[in-house]
């Protein structure tokens, strides 16, 4: 009388009398030897693409598998990552940063003179005004230095005593002085003799 044979790794048998082994369907596995039950799931994070497995493989980076008995695993999407193997999920981009493009391992800093204010953005945003740093949340406006505000000053200082003194003015006698005037605001108050010679 002939012995029956264990069954393989990868296979199983449930039943007897049986002539063969079935072997583990895919998103399945065996490891053991003669096994008479039905084979293992893969769990979440990793997949088996062939029957007749004897190991469940993990997810690479960039991919990822949330459900067990996989075949394969799925690409994170655009403003997600993920830089480890066996990954059950993606991440979430962290405000500041973004990942264009699917199967990140990780997320690039938004350039300089753009934002990102949200997590899980594919995208960063323009600075309508202002500058920013690599990997900003917002957006910075500028303030003038007083060197800047000093010019500004002293040139419409220049700009408004020249319109006083040469364009549409009025003038009145008043103690020996005479007031000269822009749109009826005053300019100066000089002596009459100095401000408009006889």
């Amino acid at each position: 009388m002939s012995e029956c044979i264990p069954c393989a790794p990868g296979t199983y048998q449930n039943e007897t009398k049986s002539t063969e082994c079935e072997l583990c369907e895919k998103g399945t596995f065996s490891n053991e030897t003669g096994a008479t039950m039905y084979c293992a799931l893969c769990p979440a994070g990793k997949y088996a693409d062939e029957d007749g497995s004897i190991e469940c493989t993990e997810c690479p980076k960039g991919r990822f598998m949330d459900e067990p008995a996989a075949e394969e695993c799925f690409a994170c999407v655009p403003g997600t990552f993920s830089s480890s193997t066996g990954s059950d999920k993606c991440t979430d981009c962290a405000p500041g940063k973004h990942s264009n493009s699917t199967s990140s391992v990780e997320c690039t800093d938004c350039p300089a003179d753009t934002f990102q204010n949200n997590a899980g953005s594919a995208v960063c945003n323009s600075c309508a005004q202002g500058k920013s740093e690599a990997g900003s949340t917002e957006c910075s406006v500028s303030q003038p230095s007083d060197s800047t505000l000093t010019a500004a000053i002293i040139v419409g200082s220049l700009l408004l005593l020249l319109v006083c003194g040469f364009y549409y003015f009025k003038r009145r006698r008043s103690s020996g002085s005479r007031w000269v005037s822009y749109n009826g605001v005053a300019c100066t108050n000089v002596p009459y003799k100095h401000a408009y010679p006889k």
